[in-house]
């Protein structure tokens, strides 16, 4: 819908007052985008705001940062009994999009506004940019859980036959 809202803002059909009226809509719809990235959470773990977007797990609060570490196998050893899930930061900011995105230079990205009919046509390669780093966290998150389905799998069939050895 941000992406919509743009291509209207972007078209030279609308006035000012018009244009500043797609830009609230604009701006409510990624202040929902951070606010659902801040609070999905599991188990008190923010899942999208960040907190595991780094490279170093630190497991050692209740608020566990960087890579999420969960243990699957029997043992201890880090190849064969623990997966490092790493989730980027999905705010609008982060995303590049909406009034909180700005650069290292503390500029406003742009796909920070779309209340101009120039600003608008620049958010559009923002959103896409945006859509793109969605679907890769998304696909990321798609290919561990593939991955982790299997795991769980294997771990069964190994549980069937050990108990049938037993008996």
């Amino acid at each position: 819908r941000m992406k919509e809202l743009a291509e209207q803002a972007a078209t030279g059909t609308y006035d000012s007052t018009q244009r500043l009226m797609i830009e609230s809509e604009y701006q409510a719809m990624a202040s929902e985008i951070t606010r659902i990235a801040n609070a999905t959470d599991f188990n008190g773990i923010h899942l999208l705001n960040g907190n595991l977007s780094g490279e170093d797990h630190d497991g050692s609060s209740l608020k566990a940062t960087g890579k999420l570490k969960i243990h699957f196998g029997t043992g201890n050893d880090s190849a064969e009994d623990y997966y490092y899930i790493k989730i980027g930061n999905s705010t609008a900011s982060a995303l590049g999009v909406g009034s909180q995105a700005f650069d290292e230079s503390g500029n406003l990205r742009d796909g920070g506004t779309i209340s101009t009919q120039q600003a608008a046509q620049r958010a559009l390669d923002a959103i896409t940019d945006a859509i793109i780093s969605k679907d890769k966290i998304r696909a990321h998150l798609g290919a561990m859980q593939n991955r982790l389905e299997n795991t769980i799998t294997n771990l069964n069939i190994q549980a069937e036959n050990l108990q049938a050895a037993e008996s």
